[in-house]
C-alpha cells in the first residue's frame, strides 16, 4: 500500500503524519536577527526520530510557537486518518503491537476492548510479570495446597489475607 501523508491536527503547516506511522516536519522559514539586522533562516523538513515511552509506545516531540509537546504517534495517526477521537475512547492497536502505528492497524475502542485485546494477544502481564504481584508462583501453589487459614498464610507470606483468598480461589493467578 502506498504511504500517504496528512497534516498533524493542530500543527498544520508544521508537521505531517503518514499512513505508515511516520512523522515529519515541513520545510519552514524562521525570522531572526543577527548583528546586521533581520535575517530569514531556512529549516529543511525531516523525518522525526521516534522515541519510546516507558509503556513501549512511540512518541515524538512537536514544537509550535516556542512550545514543545510530547505526542503519541498512534494518536497522531488515528486523528489524521480515522478522525477525531470520541470522548472516553482509546486508540487501540488491532495486532497488539504498540509499535505498529500504521493507520490500518489502529482503531478507537473502550478500555474493556483494550483489556480483551491484551488477553487475545497475550500481552497482558500475568503472575510475577504484573506490576502489582505480591506472591510468586511457588507461593500460590503452596497456598492452594495448604489447609491453613488465609490469615495464617497471609502472615507467613507477608501479604493481606484477601490476597491469599483471591489466589486460593483462582480469581488472581488463574493461569496456574
Amino acid at each position: 500500500m502506498r504511504e500517504t501523508w496528512k497534516s498533524v491536527v493542530g500543527y498544520e503547516g508544521h508537521y505531517e503524519v503518514s499512513s505508515s506511522g511516520r512523522v515529519r516536519s515541513l520545510d519552514r522559514q524562521v525570522q531572526s536577527r543577527n548583528r546586521w539586522g533581520p535575517i530569514t533562516l531556512r529549516w529543511p523538513g525531516k523525518i522525526l526520530v521516534l522515541l519510546e515511552n516507558q509503556q513501549g509506545y512511540y512518541k515524538v516531540l512537536l514544537s509550535k510557537n516556542g512550545k514543545t509537546t510530547n505526542k503519541l504517534v498512534s494518536a497522531l495517526v488515528a486523528e489524521a486518518f480515522i478522525g477525531p477521537r470520541p470522548e472516553g475512547l482509546l486508540v487501540l492497536h488491532t495486532d497488539g503491537d504498540a509499535k505498529n502505528n500504521r493507520a490500518a492497524n489502529l482503531r478507537y475502542g473502550t478500555q474493556k476492548d483494550n483489556m480483551q485485546d491484551s488477553i487475545k494477544h497475550g500481552t497482558r502481564p500475568k503472575g510475577r510479570a504484573h506490576k502489582c504481584a505480591k506472591l510468586t508462583e511457588k507461593q500460590v501453589r503452596t497456598i492452594r495446597a495448604s489447609s491453613e487459614t488465609n490469615v495464617a498464610l497471609a502472615a507467613q507470606f507477608g501479604v493481606d489475607p484477601s490476597t491469599v483468598r483471591l489466589a486460593r480461589i483462582g480469581h488472581n493467578w488463574a493461569h496456574i
